[in-house]
């Protein structure tokens, strides 16, 4: 009889975890539920990107069930010129849409692809603060293809490369100020994220900046306009040299409370890193939370020609592979179930009575028995 009780104990805790996961925290804003959501994401301590290679090896590795989802956000026209094998095509502009999102996966791993690694970063980042398991691949197709057909309008690294000056002196954050108010109405965090994603993107405002452009308006006597330069990038690599006038806040810790609160929600925060990667997450997920972020594309990297910024980094062209793409006609979207983070919150209530009514059962059988 214990072992049963025992049974319908865990069968309960486990279904009402699963519902708890989906609702909203008592109390929390909606912002500090989305930020919270990005904060443990980071925390977890998962990789962020995959590089060719590694997706290579896995999709040929002769075993298909541990093939992951890989989803491309590019233009339908370009996927059409060429895409890696058994890659879904869902642009940019509509991945948050909830019939999209209903279409992807949450039994498997999702790589996200797009032109330079810039958008599907964003993407990934967006996804996993939802709870899916998803990554950028690196550098996307310019990393996996020399094809330039593929890119669409995008250049290839080389050519939008800058060597501007750099700076080892320190700056940092202001005092702490008003957060950015986010009101959705969605009942799920996963929920909020899609709808302020979903609305970023319809808003037309660009995702990523040229260092050219940054490099203007920081030095174009004007100091009204210039934007909160942050640089996410390690401690270290921030001291060998960094933007003039950038502070630093290390990508791990961008969303811990203490930041958020120092960051301005009345200028423009430009947001770089090593390549353009976690950056791009960064900014698109500023954006999300209210806040007015773009982030700078290729990162240092397209700052300076100076290596030992990189950290541990290597400068594209190494790492350019040109494996083989298809043009056949995808597959279609897969339809699985919901992940249980956009569940509508009534569901939640449901499974959790369900599960209450099923264990006082199951205590009055064993209290009829003993």
């Amino acid at each position: 009889m214990f072992k049963r009780f025992l049974f319908l104990s865990l069968a309960l805790a486990l279904l009402v975890g699963l519902g708890a996961s989906a609702l909203p925290v008592a109390g929390a804003t909606e912002f500090e539920q989305m930020a919270q959501a990005a904060d443990q994401y980071l925390a977890s301590g998962k990789p962020v990107v995959m590089t060719a290679d590694k997706l290579y090896e896995v999709l040929n590795d002769g075993d298909t069930a541990n093939d992951p989802f890989v989803l491309d956000i590019r233009k339908p026209e370009d996927f059409a010129k060429g895409h890696i094998k058994g890659a879904v095509n869902i642009p940019f502009a509509n991945v948050f849409k909830s019939e999209n999102l209903k279409q992807l996966p949450t039994d498997k791993q999702i790589v996200t692809v797009c032109y330079t690694g810039h958008t599907a970063s964003m993407t990934s980042m967006t996804l996993n603060a939802m709870g899916y398991d998803a990554v950028a691949l690196k550098y996307s197709i310019m990393g996996w293809s020399k094809d330039d057909a593929l890119l669409g309008t995008s250049k290839r690294f080389p050519a939008e490369q800058k060597d501007y000056v750099v700076s080892t002196e320190a700056a940092t954050l202001g005092p702490a100020g008003a957060l950015p108010s986010v009101s959705t109405g969605k009942a799920t965090v996963a929920e909020m994220i899609a709808a302020q994603a979903d609305a970023y993107l319809a808003s037309g405002k660009p995702v990523v900046i040229l260092p050219d452009k940054v490099f203007e308006v920081l030095n174009d006597g004007d100091a009204a306009n210039d934007p909160l330069v942050l640089d996410i990038r390690k401690a270290e690599d921030y001291a060998k040299g960094h933007i003039p006038g950038a502070v630093n806040v290390p990508f791990a810790q961008v969303f811990k409370p203490e930041n958020l609160a120092k960051y301005p929600t009345d200028k423009q925060i430009v947001v770089y890193c090593y390549t353009g990667h976690t950056c791009s997450m960064t900014a698109f997920y500023l954006n999300v939370l209210g806040y007015n972020a773009i982030s700078e594309k290729w990162g240092i990297m397209g700052w300076s020609k100076d290596d030992a910024l990189l950290g541990t980094n290597k400068r594209f062209p190494a790492e350019q592979k040109d494996y083989p793409v298809v043009t056949t006609e995808a597959p279609a979207p897969q339809t699985v179930p919901t992940t249980g983070m956009v569940l509508p919150d009534w569901t939640m209530w449901i499974i959790a009575g369900i599960a209450l009514l099923v264990s006082g059962l199951g205590l009055r059988r064993i209290a009829r028995q003993s």
